[in-house]
């Protein structure tokens, strides 16, 4: 975080139990998005998606904002949330 306050997000009543369901995958870290390497202390790093789309071939073919989009859409539209939309613009 770039400064000393916590930004406080209300999080939708249907992303709880989505959240405690990615539990069971991400295991005793507090982060939604583990690192592979320290788990527990360190979250992944905010190039890791960009990362994977340039091993895979897909370098030129999309960006991660891409995705993004994808998810506002998706969670509009398929999980009707919402509010979504300007939580995630601002991500």
């Amino acid at each position: 975080m770039k400064s000393s306050n916590d930004h406080i997000t209300p999080l939708p009543d249907q992303l709880i139990p989505m959240l405690k369901e990615l539990q069971g995958v991400t295991g005793e870290s507090p982060f939604v998005f583990p690192g592979f390497r320290d788990p527990i202390n360190r979250h992944i790093h905010r190039d890791s998606l960009s990362k994977v789309l340039r091993e895979n071939g897909l370098r030129n073919v999309t960006v991660t904002h891409g995705f993004r989009a994808t998810f506002r859409t998706v969670a509009r539209e398929v999980l009707s949330l919402r509010y979504i939309g300007s939580s995630v613009s601002t991500c």
